[in-house]
């Protein structure tokens, strides 16, 4: 491999730290320092392309939103990453990060998507993060037990690959890669709550408007156009003088709980002759 390429969409770090675990696995020993970041929450320069260079593998991590990958995320994976033409496609290993509900239809739309972009999923997995809005669901993770099991998935994958197991990698879902999810996707619908911005506290330094990955913020921070918002906390995340009305957190509370009760184990897919 020439290079391992993390292809990220991370408004809070979960994905990106998914990516950096599976990544830093791949390029042990010889390939390290052959790395290269793919930044997908960065805004603006919306025609920013990224060539990848044949003979590497890509990591692609995004969250999932109600049981899809983010409509933000998905358009420029098709529009800014273009994998080499040519007979063999590049490979790929691909993750979502879910609070501790459910991943439902996120994981088979994200290889849908890589697919389409013109890559081969090559492994898989749906890794459990707390929840960017209600923290105490998941907290912590991934944590210690998590982290060994990504690396340990990504240690299989990177023996897979490193053989030349071509035949399974080509067939996808034909050699075992069998990933849940259906097609259609569920229906997703957009959350854009309130804002709330404490101005006694707000310095108006712009850096959440800077961040925001849709440019939904005005650029001293005091509105947001919830037409453009994707409900994915980055704000918030980055900044101590935002937070979302109380009411709003607890009904969400309140709904999801019976969801999100106990510890949801993180699920990896890998093609059936990695496994033996």
């Amino acid at each position: 491999m020439k290079k391992v390429y993390e292809i990220i969409f991370s408004p809070t770090g979960h994905s990106k730290k998914a990516a950096e675990l599976i990544a830093g696995e791949l390029i042990a020993g010889e390939l390290r320092g052959q790395k290269k970041t793919v930044d997908l929450c960065l805004p603006g320069d919306e025609e920013r392309e990224t060539a990848i260079e044949a003979g590497s593998i890509c990591v692609f991590s995004a969250p999932c939103y109600g049981g899809r990958v983010p409509q933000t995320a998905a358009e420029r994976i098709l529009k800014r990453i273009k994998a080499p033409q040519g007979k063999e496609k590049i490979p790929a290993i691909i993750c979502v990060t879910y609070g501790n509900r459910a991943f439902e239809d996120a994981l088979l739309e994200l290889a849908d998507l890589v697919e389409k972009a013109g890559f081969r999923v090559a492994a898989a997995a749906a890794l459990v993060a707390e929840h960017n809005i209600v923290h105490e669901f998941a907290a912590g993770r991934p944590d210690e037990k998590d982290e060994q099991q990504i690396r340990a998935f990504a240690a299989k994958a990177r023996q897979f690959l490193n053989e030349g197991a071509e035949s399974g990698l080509k067939k996808g879902a034909e050699s075992g890669l069998a990933i849940p999810g259906n097609r259609p996707y569920k229906t997703w619908k957009a959350s854009a709550p309130d804002i709330i911005v404490d101005k006694s506290t707000c310095v108006y330094c712009g850096m959440c408007a800077l961040k925001c990955p849709t440019a939904a913020i005005s650029k001293d921070g005091q509105r947001v156009d919830r037409g453009k918002c994707i409900g994915c906390m980055r704000c918030l995340a980055i900044c101590r003088s935002r937070s979302l009305p109380p009411a709003y957190v607890s009904g969400l509370r309140e709904k999801i709980a019976p969801a999100c009760q106990g510890r949801k184990e993180n699920l990896f897919f890998l093609p059936s002759d990695a496994c033996k």
